[in-house]
């Protein structure tokens, strides 16, 4: 049996992670298991709420380790005793803690912001930074119910926005809930001085040409899938404010971890950091290279 992974560190967030992942290994049977990453002994304690607070003196390791114990316990608790549970406590910092754990799991849940940090921050350094480099899909859970919605995703034809399609198909079908598959295109536009831009004289050619981009991305979809329902949305605009609007009412919206466009050297591009920061709902997060 595979394993998610939801990150554990007593804040607001991370309970939503919690309850995000718990209700997917219920549809995607999986291991849950719960990994709390102190840092020790670089942690700067007091962390986490009132719940979890160790007064000033008491900054040994066993006090460490018996104040994670205590949190991954009060965790385990709210998950249904019929979810197989595992728990972690990691020495290391939580950003690599989970990238190390992102190497066998199936999925890492994270909540999008976590107990340190600036409060007005839309998403955390740790959240970001595993998104950015996990090695499996990364769902990143904002502190509000995720709606009953369908499951989102953005095409493009990239290799990543494939590997989305697959996870985002995967969702929907546990769910009982439709895809929507959201390709964006805009006309083309010069990238800078002396660059030749094709003139275009029949309008509806590009947009021809863009539908086949959607339409070659879910061919064979349905023989994968075939219990998978299918909405379709060719958008002229900008690709992250439409997988926006369209997500508004996801209960999770799925992007690959870049497309077509921008620097090669970026593993994250700028839609999947867009829609990362600004979405309602939960995200997932889709590599090109997932196991």
């Amino acid at each position: 049996m595979g394993r998610t992974v939801v990150g554990v560190d007593g804040s607001v967030a991370a309970r939503y992670a919690l309850e995000w992942a718990a209700a997917d290994v219920h549809l995607r049977p999986r291991r849950l298991h719960l990994l709390h990453a102190c840092g020790w002994p670089l942690v700067d304690l007091p962390l986490g709420p009132d719940a979890y607070r160790l007064p000033a003196s008491a900054r040994t390791r066993e006090d460490v380790y018996a104040l994670a114990e205590k949190m991954l316990a009060d965790a385990a608790s709210l998950v249904d005793p019929e979810i197989p549970v595992t728990t972690e406590i990691s020495s290391d910092l939580p950003g690599r803690a989970l990238l190390a754990a992102s190497e066998t799991a199936d999925t890492v849940v994270v909540g999008s912001r976590g107990t340190g940090g600036f409060a007005g921050l839309l998403l955390g350094s740790v959240a970001e930074q595993v998104a950015s480099h996990g090695r499996c899909p990364v769902v990143v859970v904002r502190p509000a119910p995720a709606p009953h919605g369908p499951v989102v995703v953005g095409i493009d034809g990239s290799p990543a926005s494939l590997a989305a399609l697959r996870y985002a198909a995967d969702q929907a079908v546990a769910r009982g809930t439709l895809l929507r598959a959201v390709h964006a295109w805009r006309w083309p536009v010069s990238a800078g001085p002396g660059d030749q831009v094709p003139v275009v004289h029949d309008r509806a050619v590009p947009a021809v040409d863009e539908e086949r981009v959607l339409v070659e991305a879910l061919a064979g979809l349905g023989a994968e899938f075939p219990d998978l329902t299918v909405e379709r949305r060719l958008i002229h605009g900008r690709a992250a404010p439409a997988l926006l609007s369209a997500g508004s009412d996801a209960a999770l919206t799925v992007v690959g971890s870049r497309g077509r466009g921008g620097f090669t050297g970026l593993l994250v591009g700028s839609v999947s950091h867009q829609v990362l920061h600004h979405a309602a709902g939960p995200v997932a997060v889709v590599h090109a290279n997932v196991h």
